[in-house]
């Protein structure tokens, strides 16, 4: 009987133990998808914080586009006829309200829309504005309220200004999801204080329980902010939390799969790394640049892919940060360079104007030893200069400008072409343009994917299109996939093109064989 008892005892036991494992690895799971879910809301918000002050940078962007269209066509923006361009852009632009000419000591010389002339704005007028890092360019809230609206003024002299009053209440419409728009918050602040545009919360909780999540422009004086209630960064998104708390009894299982999986890893990522270096596991591919007014293949960028000597392929998302963050960047483009030119000695030889582009770090480029050792690699491969294009990515910003302007053109000098990859993106903004002696200027692909649904991206590549010719420059787009964006990019003026519609990265033997292939009547389609 005692035995028995015994052994029910024991499977009781081993009843209870059980239950208190599912129980744990369930609480478990449930709290780490909450977790999850919390810091993928704080994600998500700042991304929104980021995409709302976007926005607005577009529209500044754009309002002095729209003053600078004016200025070409017009030198007296208050005669008929200016004042007649003016009610132009403003009935074809919807952000833009009006659009003033100021004069010395602030007095109005004309506004477009309502065709006031004379008066006095404001004798203070130029304290009130927030210049942006450009200090030609200038914003000041219109009333001590959130109206929406805002004036940029173009300082084009001391005693004459442009100024578009801009409305960007519709860009605080849609801020939040559904979810959120009852109880959240959100502000387009000038300088510290001028709240211009808002989107006040229709309801919900405590002001001092609101989490707050703001985002300043490196650009202009305009930081957008959200607010939103603590609370709703656990329960917003949360609609997988029952699902978690069911697979959490399998919880222990996965976890001793992720460490079986993590110990056969290596060990130190890094000195793999600087083996598969070592053992010219990294091998340069080439996708090509085709001219879009001809279709004929004018020249490739140099992009790395990671082979291993099993067959399987390391993604460059996983192994250029890492190269950047240790150094070993600088052996890489060094082997990738050599392997590179021996590989298309054939292709650059037969073709005096072949341009082969290698992405190159800002740090890496400002080194005192670059240009000397690309010079060594170069004339050992037996290559003319006039072939290599020294490509800046945009993962890194340029921290003194001089100094890269005058390494830059201390390149050129070489013989060496210099471009800017991702203009307008990440740290390649147009001050870099501005500020550099490029060859070539590549619009990032961000503005190449809209640039058939999105007026704005139209304008922005028009923009570096003139701006390119007007220094001297060529100009690229990234990322051309479709036949209707290599039509769309032609029209707007844009020299060449890489992408998928053309063709992806290749190995040096295909790309050698696809050089001689004719590609105008693909485009042609």
């Amino acid at each position: 009987m005692a035995t028995v008892f015994g052994i029910y005892q024991s499977r009781f036991l081993r009843m209870l133990v059980a239950i208190a494992i599912i129980c744990a690895t369930a609480l478990a799971a449930g709290a780490a998808h909450q977790a999850i879910i919390y810091q993928r809301n704080l994600a998500q918000l700042d991304e929104m914080s980021r995409q709302l002050l976007r926005s607005s940078e577009l529209a500044i962007d754009y309002a002095l586009i729209s003053l600078g269209d004016l200025l070409a066509q017009s030198n007296d923006p208050c005669s008929a006829d200016g004042l007649e361009l003016i009610q132009q852009a403003v009935f074809a632009r919807g952000s833009i309200k009006d659009i003033e000419a100021i004069g010395d000591g602030g007095v109005l010389l004309c506004s477009g829309m309502s065709g006031r002339t004379g008066g006095l704005v404001d004798q203070n007028y130029m304290a009130t504005y927030h210049p942006a890092l450009n200090t030609s360019v200038m914003l000041q809230a219109t009333s001590a309220q959130p109206t929406g609206i805002f004036k940029v003024a173009w300082k084009l002299s001391d005693a004459f200004s442009l100024v578009a009053l801009l409305n960007v209440d519709t860009l605080m419409f849609d801020v939040f999801p559904a979810d959120l728009r009852e109880q959240s918050g959100a502000e387009l602040v000038l300088g510290s204080i001028d709240v211009v545009a808002a989107h006040v919360p229709e309801a919900g909780g405590s002001s001092q329980d609101l989490r707050v999540f703001s985002t300043m422009s490196d650009r202009f004086p305009i930081s957008a902010t959200l607010l939103v209630p603590s609370s709703k960064l656990f329960s917003w998104n949360a609609d997988s939390w029952p699902v978690a708390i069911v697979l959490g009894a399998l919880l222990g299982c996965l976890l001793a799969f992720l460490t079986l999986k993590a110990m056969n890893r290596p060990m130190d990522p890094t000195r793999e790394l600087r083996d598969a270096i070592r053992n010219k596991e990294l091998q340069p591919y080439f996708q090509p640049i085709f001219s879009l007014r001809t279709g004929e293949t004018v020249g490739c960028e140099v992009l790395t892919r990671w082979l291993r000597a099993d067959g399987s392929m390391v993604s460059p998302d996983r192994f250029i940060p890492l190269a950047e963050a240790s150094g070993l960047i600088v052996p890489l483009t060094d082997h990738i360079v050599a392997a590179s030119l021996t590989r298309l000695a054939v292709v650059l030889s037969s073709r005096p104007d072949f341009k082969i582009a290698f992405n190159v770090t800002p740090a890496h480029f400002m080194a005192n030893d670059f240009l000397d050792t690309l010079c060594s690699a170069v004339d050992a491969a037996k290559v003319e200069r006039s072939h290599i294009v020294i490509e800046l990515t945009e993962r890194q910003a340029l921290v003194d400008a001089q100094e890269a302007a005058a390494q830059c053109r201390r390149a050129q000098e070489l013989g060496f072409r210099v471009s800017l990859d991702d203009t307008g993106s990440g740290h390649n903004g147009l001050s870099q343009v501005q500020e550099l002696p490029l060859d070539i200027i590549k619009i990032d692909k961000k503005f190449v994917d809209l640039v058939c649904t999105d007026r704005a991206a139209i304008t922005i590549i028009e923009m570096l299109v003139r701006l390119a010719k007007a220094l001297g420059a060529s100009t690229v787009a990234e990322g051309v996939e479709t036949i209707e964006q290599y039509h769309a990019l032609r029209d707007c003026g844009v020299d060449e093109g890489q992408g998928y519609l053309v063709s992806p990265a290749l190995p040096a033997d295909r790309f050698i064989a696809f050089v001689d292939q004719p590609v105008a009547a693909q485009l042609a389609a």
